[in-house]
């Protein structure tokens, strides 16, 4: 029924959609694990669900680049969601830290008031990413080649193509959290300040531009890899529209949204049903 088609643009397109639709259901699994497993069930799931990850991880281990790529991305989803952002929320809990109210009516859980304290740890991996010349990641080759003049060095050895994808998404996601945190708290900016606005504008620009690019490409797995940034980016910006309350998070609220979670959950599994059957099947 459903035939590999790796063209311009359609490949980067379909990246960039299946990544975009991963995104905001990545908010409402976390509520609904939170809603369904009450104070104490909740870490049980999240514990279970980043086990699951690292289980697909390990199963992508050994893929080619398609696979290895689609699989990466997923596993690095569930540990996100499970072991990372739930490791958050416990400790919030148990440092009894509150949720942090506006004026303006908006509020910050108290997981992401204690998530901006691993910023130490996000910059030191920062300089290891960046001084390893053979890292591959185009933003990092780019600041090292033309901000740090250096020349890269070629990539010696075999890449693991899965795990380079699931350590680079949690990354990216890691970065951009704190990086709106910063953004939206007062003793720096807040959410109104034009430099976060100014920022809001940028990450749309430069996604624009990363989107540009993104559907110049034919492989699945290359594509899907250049993707993953592409809508982080893209995201941050919605992300703050959110904040402005110029954009209703939906997501957020899957119990009131019923209808619009339901139609974005069968639209990511009839995408995933297809990239399976064109792209990860034959392997």
């Amino acid at each position: 029924m459903f035939q590999k088609i790796e063209k311009k643009p359609f490949t980067g397109i379909l990246t960039f959609i299946f990544v975009l639709f991963v995104m905001p259901l990545g908010h409402t699994l976390m509520i609904l694990m939170q809603n369904i497993g009450g104070e104490k069930f909740q870490f049980l799931l999240a514990g279970f669900l980043g086990f699951f990850g690292i289980a697909i991880l390990f199963f992508s281990l050994n893929k080619k680049e398609s696979p290895a790529s689609f699989f990466g991305f997923i596993s690095a989803i569930f540990v996100w969601t499970g072991w990372i952002e739930f490791a958050f929320v416990y400790f919030s809990q148990k440092l009894n830290i509150q949720i942090q109210h506006f004026p303006d009516g908006e509020m910050t859980k108290p997981e992401y008031l204690l998530l901006p304290s691993s910023i130490g740890l996000l910059g030191t991996l920062f300089f290891y990413f960046l001084f390893n010349k053979q890292s591959g990641c185009n933003f990092f080759v780019w600041i090292t080649k033309y901000i740090l003049r250096q020349n890269i060095e070629p990539i010696n050895r075999k890449r693991n193509i899965a795990l380079i994808t699931f350590v680079e998404t949690i990354y990216l996601l890691w970065f951009f959290y704190i990086l709106l945190l910063i953004l939206y708290d007062n003793s720096f900016f807040g959410v109104e300040h034009f430099v976060t606005k100014f920022f809001c504008v940028l990450f749309f620009v430069w996604s624009i531009y990363l989107f540009i690019k993104l559907i110049k490409f034919a492989i699945f797995g290359s594509a899907l890899r250049y993707a993953i940034p592409t809508v982080i980016i893209f995201w941050s910006g919605i992300e703050i529209l959110g904040r402005l309350q110029i954009l209703k998070e939906f997501w957020l609220l899957p119990f009131e949204y019923f209808t619009e979670i339901t139609f974005l959950s069968i639209s990511l599994l009839f995408l995933i049903y297809f990239i399976h059957k064109s792209y990860l099947k034959e392997v």
